[in-house]
């Protein structure tokens, strides 16, 4: 959520040193974490969950799958000859390209509409010299914004889904590299070719949200006031205590999902999606909305208002200098200070996130560097800040805390 105006006053560090210790090497597991020794959270499991919506639900769907249409933006008719003459086209995609029918000459650059053939022949190689070029103009949404997997990733990406070896070859005959990356950017295509059931699977897959379940490992040796005082923040103690206590007398020990421990709001709404809900409050919810409502049994339908929001942020919140802890907000901000995203610090380098507010984005647990990640550009140039409640949630406090800037936070509705 953009909107939020963070004060040169609030000490802010490049995002790679600004991450908790641990969290920094936590960042190259991509499946399960156990700790060497026990920390103030205990010690936790994670297992990956490439979670999506089956009904095919994704952010953008209407700028994806609109009519391909090319825009080179400033390119003269003479100077796109030039270039499309410099690809390594064969004769027939070098023609359909040249074709004065496809083209639109404005006065910043030319329109090409491609046919539906042509942009299934194009070898990688020329795809991705072509998409680098489109990528430069915000005209071409698809380019700049391609799904992006990892090199190797191809096509063990798809290896868990119902689509067959045909189909999946399909796909990756669409595919290039740019930046270190295997790309995708020809959604449309795709979706003109499959089924409706197998193009729902295919966005499953690549639009799955990458995010954890975690599992507290107790055992007999556990210390559970050490977990309590961790997990039992906004005077939570009470409810948690009993279940930590039982579950370290398991003989051989066992494990908790983490869900249990978080509050109502977060662990009724942790993997769902808002349309679920049915109700016109849930779709309103931002990642501000979010995570301001962390602690509440109730959302509290205030976090709605710019005003109460820049009330709560300036009056109720301090930054936290050193390691964050349970329930610490994540605010991270551009380079100029603007409130890029806002989420819920958990333990070990994970949050609790929503990332958006549309109906496509779920309330998930991240990673730090994957939550990072869904924000490129933010995390090139950007900062993350932690902040913690100085009183209980729910509770606005009248008066300014010292330390706080003099030039409130803004915060957009």
């Amino acid at each position: 959520l953009l909107g939020v105006v963070v004060t040169a006053f609030f000490a802010v560090s490049p995002v790679t040193n600004s991450l908790p210790a641990r969290a920094r090497g936590f960042f190259s597991e991509t499946q399960h974490v156990t700790p060497a020794k026990s920390h103030a959270w205990g010690d936790l499991e994670a297992v990956r969950l490439p979670f999506g919506n089956s009904d095919g639900l994704f952010p953008d769907r209407d700028l994806r799958l609109k009519p391909t249409r090319w825009f080179f933006e400033g390119f003269t008719a003479e100077s796109l000859v030039t270039f499309i003459n410099s690809c390594p086209l064969r004769r027939g995609e070098n023609k359909a390209l040249l074709d004065p029918s496809t083209w639109q000459m404005v006065s910043n650059g030319c329109w090409i509409t491609p046919s539906s053939q042509l942009v299934w022949l194009l070898e990688p190689q020329s795809r991705a010299r072509i998409y680098s070029v489109l990528a430069r103009s915000e005209a071409n949404y698809c380019q700049q914004n391609p799904f992006r997997f990892p090199l190797d990733a191809s096509p063990a990406i798809f290896t868990e889904t119902d689509l067959k070896a045909r189909q999946i070859s399909r796909v990756m005959s669409l595919t290039y590299t740019n930046n270190g990356s295997l790309c995708f950017s020809d959604l449309e295509a795709v979706h003109e070719d499959f089924s409706q059931a197998d193009f729902n699977e295919l966005i499953q897959t690549i639009c799955a949200t990458p995010c954890y379940l975690l599992r507290l490992r107790i055992t007999p040796e556990t210390d559970i006031p050490a977990l309590v005082n961790y997990w039992g923040k906004d005077e939570r103690r009470r409810f948690i205590q009993p279940l930590l206590t039982s579950l370290s007398k398991v003989p051989g020990g066992t494990s908790l999902n983490v869900s249990y421990l978080l509050p109502p709001f977060a662990r009724l709404h942790l993997f769902t999606y808002p349309d679920a809900w049915g109700d016109g409050l849930t779709n309103r919810a931002d990642c501000v909305f979010t995570a301001l409502n962390f602690f509440n049994d109730h959302p509290d339908t205030n976090f709605c208002s710019k005003e109460y929001r820049e009330r709560v942020l300036n009056n109720d919140y301090i930054v936290v200098m050193g390691e964050p802890a349970f329930g610490d907000v994540v605010v991270m901000v551009d380079q100029r200070n603007v409130l890029v995203h806002a989420c819920v610090y958990i333990a070990e380098g994970f949050v609790f996130t929503k990332n958006g507010i549309n109906d496509a984005q779920p309330w998930v647990l991240m990673k730090m560097s994957d939550m990072l990640g869904v924000y490129q550009k933010f995390e090139q140039s950007g900062r993350v800040i932690f902040l913690r409640r100085k009183g209980p949630p729910g509770v606005v406090v009248k008066k300014k805390p010292e330390g706080m800037p003099e030039k409130p936070l803004g915060a957009s509705g």
